[in-house]
């Protein structure tokens, strides 16, 4: 209800449940879990699309990020940006979804 958009797709994985909405290009992804005890929602990461993904990697090196992997999303890679970089939420970065 927060974001003002429908809800686009629900994924049941294991003890979480996650929400993703569509706001323009970016999407948010709501996690609902009997393990999360806050009052209320707060950000967990963000994930930025990228066209070249593994260039974008290789530029970055492997101090910064992980090597691109399979993501959940059939046709797509993702690498996550290491914690010891600081930024203070997890991002990940990730190859745009496929346009039919």
């Amino acid at each position: 209800a927060t974001t003002g958009e429908p809800l686009k797709r629900i994924r049941e994985a294991g003890a979480i449940r996650q929400g993703f909405h569509r706001l323009g290009e970016l999407i948010i992804e709501v996690v609902e879990s009997a393990q999360v005890t806050a009052p209320q929602a707060a950000f967990w990461g963000f994930v930025w699309n990228l066209t070249d993904l593994h260039d974008a990697c290789a530029q970055l090196g492997p101090e910064t990020v992980s090597l691109p992997k399979a993501a959940v999303q059939p046709g797509r890679f993702i690498s996550t940006v290491r914690a010891q970089v600081g930024l203070g939420l997890p991002l990940a970065l990730m190859t745009p979804p496929s346009r039919p």
